[in-house]
């Protein structure tokens, strides 16, 4: 064990290059694994599995949200360190119990075979143990180290996306290959989550059952939230999923990608800044804090104009490429859902920003009233005009998120600088 955590640790020379570095990697491995495990499902096993592994998958990511209760953004902001890391480990440990049981709840309900409630269940519980990772990650971060948390996501995310594929390939076996994602999963969380974390000075095991009872209140607004914005995010899914021929859903996922990337990079950005921006808005820098605001909001739109050209000139053909699929006809989609990853990417970008001011009913406020229009407009959409309606379905979503975030945002801001102007 030793032997692993110095490897994993390494040295504290050139710390901020090797966070921003470790954070890319990290970032990017984990958000590729889930291109290369659909990927892999659809050319071993065919279009059948792969629809079914993309909706188990996708169901898993929709329960993540409450794992993750949206504490993330609360603990590597919390730089007072108003609650110790025990105190953040034992809310999770609820929220990943729930997590499991919401996934059982949802196998065995519905029309599926006991196959696909296997396997969906399987997914639950592997994207769960993310959820867990993530309190040791969060607190890497907290600690101002974190490399320490893309190292763990690219060793975690390898160990068992290696699993899993090692395994289809030579079982042609999905359900098999899902169990044992899972058993190395659980492994990596041990391995470079729990045993690292032990030799990081200064972290606090120690559990007050009332900070968590605070916490648990204090997140619950996030937590509903996350979870209507996976719905949201996801909505268009679930409409090809449920509306559409077989394959359609596969071909969906593929042409998906790149708001994935996009959002990917502009995570890139995001991650880094995050404990930057709370200093800032603890100091009071409120000019400085929204002047490095507006400058991301440049950036990701520069990045999704780069993405629409590339994804205009070469998007299908590399689509094709990769999946293995007839995608030309979808062009518009591709399109459409790459400006949609572009708003998304706001969406993230302003959601830190309401955390950070500490307005959380504004992001259940947004999500909720996008989740109804999610209700109402996606299912009509997609009956109508097909993978075309989805994407559309999906930018105007995100569009009317940005627009959400973006005016609570402006009037939190506002609001703090005419409190500090009163106060001098």
């Amino acid at each position: 064990m030793d032997r692993i955590r110095k490897l994993v640790i390494g040295s504290e020379e050139n710390l901020r290059k090797k966070n921003i570095l470790w954070n890319m990697v990290g970032s990017m491995v984990y958000s590729f694994a889930t291109m290369l495990l659909s990927v892999a499902v659809l050319r071993v096993l065919g279009e059948g599995p792969g629809d079914i592994f993309v909706y188990a998958f996708t169901a898993g990511q929709q329960l993540l949200t409450i794992a993750y209760f949206g504490v993330r953004t609360f603990h590597i902001t919390d730089i007072g360190g108003e609650y110790t890391f025990g105190d953040y480990l034992a809310l999770r440990y609820i929220t990943c119990g729930i997590t499991v049981a919401g996934g059982l709840v949802w196998a065995l309900t519905g029309d599926r075979s006991r196959e696909e409630a296997l396997i969906l269940f399987l997914m639950v519980f592997y994207k769960m143990l993310d959820g867990f990772a993530d309190v040791y990650e969060s607190e890497f971060q907290r600690s101002g180290r974190l490399h320490l948390t893309g190292k763990s996501s690219t060793f975690r995310t390898l160990l068992s996306v290696t699993a899993f594929v090692v395994c289809m390939y030579t079982s042609r076996s999905l359900r098999l290959s899902c169990a044992a994602a899972v058993a190395a999963g659980i492994a990596g969380v041990w391995l470079f989550d729990a045993v690292i974390l032990k030799a990081v000075p200064d972290v606090n095991y120690r559990v007050d059952f009332w900070h968590c009872r605070r916490l648990l209140v204090s997140c619950l607004s996030i937590a509903l939230a996350s979870f209507l914005e996976l719905y949201v995010f996801s909505a268009a899914k679930y409409g090809v999923y449920n509306y559409l021929e077989e394959g359609a859903a596969s071909a969906f996922n593929a042409i998906f990608l790149p708001t994935s990337i996009i959002n990917l990079a502009a995570g890139f950005v995001l991650r880094p800044m995050l404990t930057m921006l709370s200093r800032r808005w603890q100091q009071q820098a409120i000019r400085h804090f929204c002047t490095v605001v507006a400058k991301t909001v440049l950036l990701i739109a520069a990045l999704t104009v780069l993405a629409l050209g590339v994804g205009w000139f070469a998007g299908i053909p590399v689509l094709e490429l990769v999946y293995h699929l007839k995608l030309s006809e979808y062009r518009n989609a591709l399109l459409i859902i790459v400006a949609g990853g572009g708003l998304y990417a706001c969406t993230t970008l302003f959601y830190y920003v309401l955390v950070i001011l500490r307005r959380q009913a504004a992001l259940l406020i947004g999500y909720g009233a996008a989740a109804a229009a999610a209700l109402v407009i996606t299912a009509p959409m997609v009956r109508r005009w097909g993978m075309a309606g989805a994407a559309a379905s999906y930018c105007a979503l995100m569009g009317m998120l940005v627009l959400i975030f973006m005016l609570c945002s402006a009037a939190g801001v506002l609001r703090a600088r005419a409190a500090l102007r009163k106060s001098q």
